[in-house]
């Protein structure tokens, strides 16, 4: 039997992210999902004064419902190094919508963002 090739869903496009800026991408749909997954976060291109970035999952059951924390889903803070994160989640155990919450701060800072989960696809 040939291994299934992992899923990768987008969550989050590279994008710049400026000061005081709170964005909640709309969810993706990880009920296609089985077992775990890894949710991947990369940061670059970083500048401003003191810049600070805060990232988390969140879940929903509807996308455009109200979305709520993931236990344990939050990465460690970004502040000017760039670099890879990942959180490994359990799909199953997760709503059927996840978003990443983004929260940027400090004074005129600019982050480079890309946040996708990647997990096998449930057996048809």
């Amino acid at each position: 039997m040939i291994p299934a090739v992992p899923t990768v869903i987008t969550v989050i496009q590279a994008n710049d992210y400026a000061a005081d800026q709170l964005s909640v991408n709309n969810g993706v749909d990880v009920s296609t999902l089985d077992g775990f997954a890894v949710a991947h976060l990369s940061v670059n291109a970083i500048s401003g004064t003191t810049p600070t970035l805060d990232v988390k999952l969140q879940e929903c059951d509807t996308v455009g419902g109200s979305y709520t924390d993931v236990p344990s889903g939050a990465f460690t803070q970004v502040t000017t190094v760039d670099g890879d994160q990942q959180l490994i989640i359990e799909v199953g155990a997760r709503k059927k919508f996840i978003a990443m919450l983004i929260d940027v701060g400090g004074t005129t800072p600019h982050y480079g963002i890309y946040g996708c989960i990647i997990g096998q696809k449930k057996y048809d």
